[in-house]
């Protein structure tokens, strides 16, 4: 060793022994994982089994439950979750990925694996829903279609809603993407699409016809049921909760602006001083559900609250918030 580094500097020679001895008896192995998953996209609740799941942009999946469930697992593509959706008490899980692929794990082993994957090469995957208990995955893509997956083959089936078909023959203009479905809580033969340009479509899936189509100003950003299946609730681009009632659906019932005042004095005094340079400017409600609480105090004393999520969606300035 002396006679092949004499001509080495000594802190050459240090640096490539230590090299050589480290790789040799030392190497590194993960024993914990520990706070919130970095940069989150997607979040799922089974809430029977009582397990979190937790998508990210890296493409990895942490799964939470009672203390001492801790699981992680990574999609090989290394894609952003874009969804989740959990087979309720099944021990399975459904991600969709930014790589438009669908992929089934199996959550019964102890580490989680892949059972299929299905990729979509034409479409563009934009949403997912899985109704309970059903064998049938609805995928919403960005040209506006809607595929049905059969979740125990993990295929596609030939069940295809084309966006032309959904819509009024008559109408010409894309819908754009699917930004929303479900099934009505009141009949699971009925799913209500949602189109991200303002359009909503309650199809028959067994007569394969449209029950209504609404038709609305503004941009769709979510959809969500009241539990009785007689009224949904709609939030949009403008920072607008819209109501609807399946009785009349030719315009909302009402109609909310729950930052509306404040919020639009700022926002065209801002404008006026050249702020905001972007042309989408408004504040954008991302996601509504509409919640069952009871209250702690009396059973008997129940209420419905919307939850959202709101924000900056086209400008640098981005300050997401929940409101109830």
């Amino acid at each position: 060793r002396q006679n092949s580094s004499r001509h080495l500097p000594l802190e050459v020679f240090l640096y490539q022994f230590y090299l050589s001895v480290f790789c040799l008896f030392l190497f590194f192995v993960q024993t914990v994982r520990h706070g919130f998953p970095y940069q989150p996209t997607a979040l799922a609740f089974d809430p029977v089994q009582k397990i979190l799941a937790i998508g990210s942009r890296s493409g990895g999946v942490r799964i939470l439950g009672r203390p001492g469930v801790d699981c992680y697992c990574q999609h090989e593509s290394g894609a952003a979750v874009l969804q989740l959706q959990f087979l309720i008490n099944e021990g399975a899980l459904v991600t969709a990925c930014a790589d438009d692929t669908l992929h089934l794990w199996n959550l019964r082993q102890r580490r989680p694996a892949v059972l299929h994957s299905l990729k979509f090469n034409r479409e563009r995957i934009t949403f997912c829903h899985l109704p309970f208990q059903s064998k049938w995955l609805y995928v919403g893509t960005e040209r506006g279609n809607t595929h049905i997956v059969n979740i125990e083959s993990f295929i596609l089936s030939g069940y295809v809603i084309m966006w032309n078909k959904a819509i009024e023959l008559s109408t010409k203009t894309h819908p754009g993407p699917v930004v929303h479905l479900s099934d009505s809580p009141k009949d699971e033969g009925k799913l209500l699409i949602g189109f991200e340009g303002g359009t909503i479509v309650q199809w028959d899936l067994r007569a394969k016809k449209a029950d209504f189509r609404i038709y609305y100003d503004e941009a769709i950003h979510s959809v969500s049921w009241h539990h009785e299946g007689k009224q949904f609730m709609c939030s949009h681009s403008d920072g607008s909760l819209t109501l609807w009632n399946l009785r009349n659906t030719t315009k909302p019932f009402q109609v909310t602006f729950p930052h509306g005042e404040i919020h639009l004095l700022k926002l065209q005094s801002n404008m006026q001083l050249g702020r905001f340079p972007c042309s989408y400017l408004d504040c954008n409600n991302f996601t509504v559900s509409w919640e069952f609480v009871s209250d702690w105090w009396s059973i008997t004393s129940k209420s419905y609250f919307p939850m959202f999520g709101y924000g900056f969606r086209y400008t640098y300035v981005r300050r997401p918030e929940m409101s109830v």
